[in-house]
């Protein structure tokens, strides 16, 4: 995407129909433990104060090296180039 919120973005169509969805609500103040394959998102900050978050990812030192040398770490000032990004198997 050209600006941060359309490369943030993922879209999903799913059959309810055939896939349980389970929303979960987090109250200010607190904590989302989940692993990576979950996919999970908010609504837009619509306040006039800022949304903050503390992240803490766990990768192998492999992991981050791999993603260091293509350019990726975790910035929303990442300039990725995710054709090359994608081929990583």
């Amino acid at each position: 995407g050209e600006t941060r919120e359309e490369a943030h973005a993922i879209r999903l169509n799913i059959d309810e129909s055939k896939e349980k969805i389970s929303y979960a609500q987090v109250p200010r103040g607190s904590a989302s433990i989940h692993d990576e394959y979950v996919v999970h998102g908010s609504a837009g900050n619509s306040s006039s104060g800022s949304r903050r978050t503390y992240v803490i990812a766990f990768r192998t030192k492999d992991t981050v090296e791999k993603e260091r040398s293509l350019g990726f770490t975790h910035s929303h000032n990442d300039e990725i180039n995710w054709d090359v990004f994608n081929q990583w198997a």
